[in-house]
């Protein structure tokens, strides 16, 4: 299989993270690829990297204001969505590109559903200007995927490893 990185930016261009993986799906405007455990993830604005324990399995949807990340232990049973708030992917030579928007529903496994980095959100909305359009489009994804994740619907199904894969590549 063809690997792929994974970059993360934030709204005003700088790298923020980023990380390889396996290419899965690159087809009819969806990408999926897959880390496995032992994948570096580097974390540019934090300073840091580290090597994940875990399968992490994204999801990225030409013109969605969102992407999935879902986490699955050794064994392959879910241990966590991660939904990241970002403007639309890009997909470039070699690697997709997303800018995050600080705003994440996050859920672990057997718990409820929770809004992560409200804080960073407003400061990076004052320092960066980010226009209305952007802050409505924020909200307005974080809102879909709280009502997504009360409902237990995807990517919020606490699907096996397996499972998450058979539907991503087949939706």
């Amino acid at each position: 299989m063809k690997n792929i990185t994974i970059r993360v930016l934030k709204y005003d261009g700088q790298l923020h993270a980023q990380w390889d993986a396996e290419i899965l799906r690159d087809s009819d405007g969806i990408i999926v690829a897959l880390a496995r455990p032992g994948t570096e993830i580097l974390h540019h604005t934090k300073g840091f990297s580290v090597q994940i324990d875990k399968y992490i399995l994204a999801a990225f949807e030409a013109a969605k204001w969102y992407n999935v990340l879902l986490d699955f232990d050794m064994d392959g049973s879910p241990k966590r969505v991660y939904c990241n708030a970002s403007l639309p992917v890009e997909r470039k030579p070699g690697a997709v590109e997303w800018a995050d928007l600080d705003l994440d529903v996050v859920q672990m496994r057997g718990e409820a559903p929770h809004i992560e980095d409200e804080e960073e959100f407003e400061a990076n909305n004052s320092a960066l200007q980010y226009p209305p359009q952007v802050v409505a489009a924020a909200r307005d994804v974080v809102s879909f995927l709280m009502n997504r994740a009360e409902e237990g619907t995807p990517p919020f199904c606490w699907w096996d490893m397996e499972e998450a894969l058979a539907y991503y590549m087949h939706q």
